[in-house]
């Protein structure tokens, strides 16, 4: 968040971990429990809602209370009442982009990226098999 974002962001009470948790509930699979009708029992269930970056802009992160003049046109009405309340969008707030996490190790041969493999050998197993059956199935997969 920029510096303006943050100031913004206390005025209005709230934190990243809030954002973080209203992104968390947004995205969730939740029961709703069953009803019968007629015989016939249906199970509601409620379904994550997020599966594109615009359905991640448009999650509603908090509410603050609309600025007098504006609210009135924002609303669509002719007075807003002092206890109306004026949703927050994410995408108003923040930057929303996908990116790349930032390795915690890169593994490099000669200045080269590259995979890294670790092998576990069991106790029970050959020390030498162990180490041979792995060549092996690299080779072939070359």
């Amino acid at each position: 968040m920029s510096l303006n974002q943050q100031v913004s962001a206390r005025i209005i009470r709230l934190t990243s971990d809030g954002i973080a948790s209203q992104i968390s509930n947004y995205n969730r699979n939740v029961s709703g429990g069953s009803i019968v009708d007629m015989g016939t029992k249906y199970v509601v269930k409620g379904v994550s809602v997020l599966e594109d970056l615009e359905d991640l802009e448009n999650i509603i992160v908090g509410f603050k209370q609309p600025a007098s003049g504006t609210a009135a046109l924002n609303q669509g009405s002719a007075i807003a009442s002092s206890n109306e309340r004026v949703p927050v969008i994410l995408k108003g707030r923040s930057k929303i982009g996908f990116a790349n996490k930032d390795p915690e190790n890169i593994v490099a041969i000669n200045n080269e990226r590259c995979i890294g493999l670790s092998i576990y050998k069991e106790p029970k197993y050959n020390t030498v098999d162990a180490s041979k059956k792995p060549r092996q199935d690299l080779c072939r997969s070359e």
